[in-house]
């Protein structure tokens, strides 16, 4: 699975095509070295034709109009969740079924807490060629990071990343070390396993995070997600009762692409942080990049 940048929340047609122009603009395209992506948030309420609160889940009726207004140009990630883990594959099936004709949707992300293995299985086997994303959310991280770890070997045959997001939406420095110490037991018991974050980032603190997260890392060889406030506007204190924000999405891209999107080989050993005062830093060990776990 190749590494992508993905912009979440998208609801219409008219915010794919806008998201794309903003991808371009930063420089992206589907041979950058980064994949870019919209993503699309569905829960099983909507998938049986009820009403879901908030503005970040568009109409089921609406996913094939989304995905094929970026055919070809952008990828697309489907994030679903749903309450019946034991309907799951069921539920998978049906949404494929409206989006399979051009394969329109690259991608699924299973957005539930440890995910019925053998639903997982069932998805695979029906569509091999679907990348599947699970999570690593609030919930999952507040468990020690072996136990974490430990759980998700199970999911190494059917699982092609895993997006650690311990931030419950919102952007909050504190998830840094939680974010790379799961990241660093996972990688120890699932080598061949890709990675991406989230958690609430925005133009203005991309820029200090991702410098932090190489360094901790010593790679570049992640996915970023948008999930959570950080590129959207509120139109109330209801949390997700928002809107994508296309200015700061266009921000985002161009200050991740400076971080990222000019490296050919995603594995270096990275520079510290240029601001020592932000709240990622911490000087490595003598000779050593803490945290760095090598492939």
């Amino acid at each position: 699975m190749k590494n992508y940048i993905a912009i979440s929340g998208i609801t219409t047609a008219e915010e794919a095509v806008q998201t794309l122009n903003a991808f371009r603009n930063a420089g992206y395209t589907r041979v950058s070295d980064y994949r870019p992506v919209i993503s699309t948030y569905v829960k099983s309420k909507s998938l049986a034709g009820k009403k879901v609160k908030g503005k970040r889940h568009p109409k089921v009726k609406r996913l094939p109009s989304i995905f094929k207004a970026v055919n070809g140009r952008l990828g697309t990630i489907l994030k679903y969740t749903t309450n019946n883990m034991e309907q799951l594959a069921g539920q998978v099936d049906q949404l494929m079924g409206m989006l399979q004709g051009n394969r329109l949707c690259q991608t699924l992300q299973i957005d539930k807490s440890w995910p019925d293995i053998c639903q997982v299985h069932g998805i695979k086997k029906r569509f091999p060629w679907l990348e599947i994303i699970l999570t690593a959310n609030r919930h999952v991280c507040e468990l020690p990071p072996k136990e974490i770890a430990e759980r998700f070997k199970y999911y190494q045959e059917v699982a092609d990343c895993i997006l650690i997001d311990p931030s419950g939406d919102l952007f909050h420095g504190s998830n840094f070390d939680r974010s790379v110490a799961v990241y660093s037991e996972i990688r120890q018991s699932c080598p061949d396993m890709k990675f991406g974050f989230a958690g609430g980032l925005s133009p203005e603190n991309v820029g200090p995070y991702l410098e932090a997260l190489i360094l901790r890392l010593g790679t570049r060889d992640f996915s970023l997600d948008t999930h959570g406030v950080g590129l959207r506007t509120p139109l109330s204190n209801r949390l997700g009762n928002d809107i994508l924000n296309l200015a700061k999405v266009g921000g985002f891209l161009n200050r991740v692409s400076v971080l990222l999107k000019a490296q050919k080989n995603p594995r270096f050993s990275a520079p510290p942080p240029s601001d020592k005062r932000s709240p990622f830093y911490r000087h490595p060990a003598p000779g050593q990049i803490h945290g760095r776990t090598g492939r």
